[in-house]
């Protein structure tokens, strides 16, 4: 027996597949990538399969439907898009793809664009110097909160204050913070609050989100009217990673709407050391943690993943499509060859078809009937040509027509003709036929004299 049989080192088709699959998801976790789409197909089961590419490259991409119903928007081919993916393999064709986790447009660049733009030329009027902002005051008694009442934000700002400085009240100035509507309500909020001037500072702000959903606190206006506000105004938009126009052009920036009311509430002078302290020692504690669980999580859902009944389901449902895809395909072709050969067998049987066949013998008779017809008419003509030439042959031919010309017939009493001077007698009766009529005639001598001989006519 050959030993290399038995050699663990030496891999099945399938084994290998399985190896690189593994190898491939375990070193990448997710990755975010955009594209074009192209080949984009939907089946039946409700999966999404298409191309993802670029200029000079393409790979291939799976999209399940359990996270392609969280899609918003319609995906066609021709689009370019945003996506978070993992790395995969699909084993039955040994194909490298990408399962696609979410998507969504890829716009973001554009208004990327149009906040630095602004942000540059706010910069460059001196919208945001530090030699403009206005210290917040030491003692605070009424502070000014504008947001949306039923927002997160305010909750956290209220929750904050009660629980750290509840002698300080709170004055809203509702607006709503998303949508078209909303720089023109916070616009209006502001300049409400510096006309009363019945608060110490002001925060606005609102809880995190996208760069759309934040997009209001990105308006011109607004940040024209905070720079020029006449009451100090601490800017809690978003995250910590978030920053907004309103945050340049405020007075203070806020990491959150909860540090905003906390640093109303301890002061601005007696906290800022102490916060950064604590919130750079908390970063770092809170970046090593949340790098170990992450490092954790990712392990743990890698083995989820690879012993996950859900993916062994998935690949039998893109197997299962890929089957039904061929069927299909199989199907329309098969019947496009009966249809062609239905089409043949038609026109086959419409050539041998007896009323067809009635109809053309039914022309070829008629075509006989004109040409019997011709045929008579012409047969007809010719016969009464001829006619018409004997009756003038005959015509030309008829003692009568001699008689015309000036001669005459002779016969005796018994009828015989006498054409010969032989056969006349003396005192003999005849009968002289002319033109015209007859008159008869006694010989009374007859005189034979020598007639010349004429010469025979030729013959035929």
């Amino acid at each position: 027996m050959d030993p290399l049989l038995n050699d663990p080192n030496i891999f099945s088709v399938s084994q290998l597949n399985a190896q690189v699959r593994q190898m491939l998801e375990s070193a990448f976790s997710e990755i975010w990538l955009k594209g074009e789409i192209s080949n984009l197909s939907k089946p039946y089961s409700g999966h999404w399969y298409f191309s993802l590419k670029d200029n000079r490259s393409q790979v291939r991409c799976a999209m399940f439907k359990g996270q392609n119903r969280k899609v918003l928007f319609d995906v066609t081919d021709g689009q370019q898009v945003l996506v978070r993916a993992r790395i995969s393999v699909y084993e039955p064709r040994g194909d490298y793809q990408l399962i696609v986790q979410s998507m969504q447009p890829d716009g973001l660049g554009a208004m990327q664009l149009a906040y630095e733009q602004l942000r540059s030329k706010l910069a460059a009027e001196g919208l945001f110097a530090e030699q403009n902002k206005r210290p917040l005051p030491q003692v605070i008694q009424r502070v000014g909160v504008i947001t949306s009442a039923s927002g997160a934000a305010f909750h956290d700002i209220t929750a904050v204050l009660k629980r750290l400085a509840p002698s300080i009240q709170i004055v809203l100035y509702p607006s709503s913070v998303q949508g078209e509507l909303a720089p023109s309500g916070l616009c209006q909020a502001l300049t409400l609050a510096n006309q009363r001037q019945e608060v110490d500072v002001i925060i606005i702000g609102r809880g995190g989100g996208s760069l759309e959903d934040l997009w209001a606190f990105n308006n011109e206006a607004l940040a024209r009217l905070v720079a020029d506000s006449q009451l100090p105004i601490i800017s809690a938009v978003g995250h910590e990673i978030d920053f907004t126009l309103t945050d340049f052009a405020a007075d203070y920036r806020a990491p959150t709407p909860s540090a905003a009311a906390e640093k109303v509430a301890y002061g601005v002078h007696s906290l800022s050391q102490r916060y950064q302290q604590l919130h750079t020692r908390l970063s770092q504690l809170s970046g090593q943690y949340q790098h170990n669980w992450q490092q954790k999580f990712q392990y743990l859902k890698q083995r989820l993943n690879n012993q996950s009944p859900l993916r062994q389901l998935q690949v039998r449902q893109q197997q299962l499509d890929e089957y039904s895809q061929r069927l299909q395909r199989a199907l329309s072709k098969d019947l496009q060859h009966r249809h062609q050969i239905c089409q043949h067998l038609e026109q086959r049987m419409y050539q041998a078809s007896p009323e067809r066949l009635l109809g053309q013998k039914s022309v070829y008779l008629a075509q006989l009937r004109e040409r019997l017809a011709m045929a008579s008419n012409n047969h007809f003509k010719n016969a009464q040509n001829r006619f018409s030439r004997t009756i003038d042959q005959l015509r030309a031919l008829s003692p009568l027509a001699v008689l015309a010309r000036g001669y005459s017939t002779i016969q005796n009493d018994s009828g015989h003709w006498l054409t010969h001077i032989k056969q006349f007698q003396p005192d003999q009766t005849v009968t002289i036929t002319l033109q015209d009529g007859q008159a008869r005639a006694i010989v009374k001598s007859t005189n034979e004299q020598s007639v010349p001989n004429l010469p025979d006519s030729p013959k035929n």
